[in-house]
């Protein structure tokens, strides 16, 4: 489907494959299809459906898809202008068609990542740190209403800032996930440790109704989450971390916990895992007996036929 950081479909090019997101059923992906602009990826008939556009962005800079679990809406994130310091924008499609049904002004801070409720009447949105602050998550997590644009509530207990002194901060990365039903929201970043700036991985799950944290889940020394996902019953999350001070190209652990206890239930990989180099994307089987992740290869940003692994899923 790529190679070399550019996808291909019916002779259109598109940009940043190792940013896809894949619907549970694996029959389309949403894709960037140049600087701005998103589009539907028919697996099957290897056809673009333009969606609309984000307006400009930097390259590589704040800039995140996600797509409801019924497979109805998606949404995509972007800075509006040319660095981390000018505002971002939320904007959030029908893939039935017509115009966004919201596209929600995210001032100041430039969106890091989005996810949206299975019924796509909410959308999380984490921000990165603006340049110089030492802040962990400084702007924390906002929780939206898609039909109003509106603020619900702000996430921001990750927000613990480093010890003074220390030139390291810590950064949020694309862990946010919704739980099956809509009300709880897995959160995976990362955490500063001592004087010696250890990073930490970790995930905190909220509940949505009473916007009270309910789990905090930490393993060893990880630069951060990259990926969440929860099984369909969602009593499990899937976790992939990066490793700290991993080779080129970067290696990742793959883990399960269980949601409620906040324990580990059983460790898929760890160290090495080739198909979640560079980790491009998580998902479970509609069974729930079966992980599949898939990934860049070589530390390219491929999204490639043969960089797939699945994984069976201990009861």
């Amino acid at each position: 489907l790529a190679e070399r950081g550019r996808g291909y479909g019916e002779g259109v090019a598109f940009e940043r494959p190792d940013l896809a997101v894949v619907s549970d059923d694996g029959a389309t992906a949403v894709v960037w299809t140049d600087a701005q602009h998103v589009a539907l990826y028919d697996v099957a008939s290897q056809r673009l459906t333009p969606l609309g556009d984000v307006g400009a962005y930097e390259r590589g800079g704040g800039v995140s898809l996600a797509m409801s679990a019924d497979g109805r809406f998606v949404a995509a994130t972007a800075v509006t202008g040319q660095t981390y310091n000018d505002d971002g924008l939320l904007v959030v499609w029908d893939r039935a068609g017509g115009p966004p049904v919201a596209a929600v002004p995210l001032p100041d801070v430039a969106p890091y990542a989005v996810a949206l409720s299975p019924d796509g009447a909410l959308a999380a949105v984490a921000r990165q740190n603006p340049p110089g602050n030492p802040g962990l998550w400084p702007e924390g997590i906002d929780v939206i209403d898609v039909a109003s644009g509106g603020l619900l509530f702000r996430i921001l207990a990750l927000d613990e800032p480093n010890p003074p002194g220390l030139a390291c901060r810590g950064h949020i990365n694309r862990g946010l996930a919704f739980s099956p039903l809509g009300d709880r929201l897995a959160a995976g970043g990362q955490q500063i440790n001592g004087a010696s700036c250890t990073p930490t991985a970790v995930v905190e799950i909220w509940n949505l109704a009473t916007r009270e944290k309910e789990q905090t889940l930490t393993g060893p020394p990880r630069l951060g989450v990259d990926f969440l996902r929860y099984s369909p019953d969602g009593t499990t999350l899937a976790v992939a971390s990066r490793l700290v001070q991993a080779p080129s190209p970067l290696t990742f652990d793959l883990t399960l916990w269980d949601a409620a206890s906040g324990a580990l239930v059983q460790q898929l990989e760890s160290g090495s895992v080739p198909a979640i180099t560079g980790a491009n994307g998580l998902a479970y089987s509609p069974d729930g007996q079966r992980l599949v992740t898939w990934g860049a290869g070589n530390g390219d940003d491929d999204f490639a036929v043969g960089q797939v692994s699945t994984y069976g899923v201990a009861p």
